[in-house]
């Protein structure tokens, strides 16, 4: 009985052990690519070159820098900091029946 219980707390502690090197692991593998990202971003901020200029902008009329300056800054976020805007427009007005066709396919892909 002592020998099974012995048997059943060192692999435990292995087992946990395990899992403590493990967690260790990825948190170091974590903070190396935050580093790498980090130094990604200054070298992108260090870029004085602008992505977006006057020329690059349809129906400037419409398009004030703040509206420039958040869509600037979702598609950084949602594609990373070295994506480039090459032209920034509105969208034609199409068909109704165009748009409700694509509403019904996209909300076709909504997860449940």
């Amino acid at each position: 009985m002592e020998e099974a219980f012995k048997i059943s707390a060192i692999g435990i502690f292995i087992v946990f052990f395990a899992l403590v090197f493990i967690s260790i692991v990825l948190s170091l593998i974590g903070k190396l690519f935050t580093i790498k990202e980090t130094s990604i971003v200054r070298k992108a901020k260090s870029n004085k070159e602008s992505p977006i200029n006057e020329a690059n902008i349809k129906n400037n009329d419409e398009l004030t820098p703040e509206i420039i300056a958040v869509i600037t800054a979702a598609v950084s976020v949602a594609y990373g900091p070295c994506t480039r805007i090459h032209s920034i427009g509105s969208i034609h007005h199409e068909s109704q029946y165009k748009m409700q066709g694509r509403m019904n396919i996209m909300e076709s892909h909504k997860l449940k």
